[in-house]
């Protein structure tokens, strides 16, 4: 769906913090593992899970890690939603406050987090991606990086205050075991050294050490999908 299409139906909403009439109770999922009930907080980033390994009906699907590969890159280079709806996906969505996950992967699992992002601050930054076999964002309709693991730093994205854009998180898993991934956003200040935040779209603790400005967050449903 384009950004163009959506900023009329986003925008209404910039105004919900703080009215809790407008917001129904749910249950959403921690960082790490188990679940949290109450009000949903607006800065709470949406997802959803797929798992790779069935289709819709819930049958296995028989795909290789060769063909998730595949898909995952065709993916990343159109970013077409449709290439995941043949799989089954998890009733739930998921809830974020930073973009920071953490627990074994299950089968093969492919997570897409979304939302109408405004900066914190104006000036020019570039993601970086750590942990998940493979990782790609996609800012204001560009995709601005794509890892395959260990730790990767994107393309240079410069933003203003002020002005809306989209970003979409999708992490990929299928290797057993303890499983972190996270984005951060690495800013370049003239004069001096570059400095990493955790990307956070609520004011909540973050899961490592040290502070990290909160990006406003105006989309906490993913229609689309």
């Amino acid at each position: 769906m384009r950004l163009s299409i959506l900023l009329p139906l986003l925008l209404p909403q910039a105004d919900l913090a703080g009215s809790s009439e407008l917001h129904p109770q749910v249950t959403w999922s921690l960082p790490g593992c188990g679940s949290e009930h109450g009000i949903l907080c607006p800065g709470y980033l949406p997802g959803f899970m797929w798992n790779l390994a069935r289709v819709k009906s819930g049958a296995l699907s028989g795909i290789s890690e060769t063909e998730v590969r595949f898909l995952l890159q065709a993916f990343s280079e159109c970013w077409e939603e449709k290439l995941l709806h043949r799989f089954y996906r998890e009733p739930d969505v998921q809830y974020l406050p930073c973009l920071f996950r953490k627990g074994g992967a299950a089968g093969i699992s492919v997570c897409l987090y979304s939302g109408v992002v405004q900066a914190p601050q104006s000036g020019i930054f570039r993601f970086m991606g750590r942990g998940g076999d493979v990782m790609a964002v996609r800012f204001g309709e560009r995709v601005v990086l794509h890892a395959s693991g260990g730790e990767t730093v994107g393309q240079a994205v410069r933003v203003e205050t002020g002005k809306l854009y989209l970003l979409e998180w999708l992490v990929a898993e299928w290797n057993p075991g303890a499983a972190q991934q996270s984005l951060h956003t690495e800013w370049t200040v003239p004069g001096e050294k570059s400095v990493r935040y955790l990307f956070k779209t609520a004011d909540c603790p973050a899961p490592e050490a040290g502070e990290a400005p909160v990006w406003n967050l105006f989309h906490t449903t993913r229609d689309s999908l």
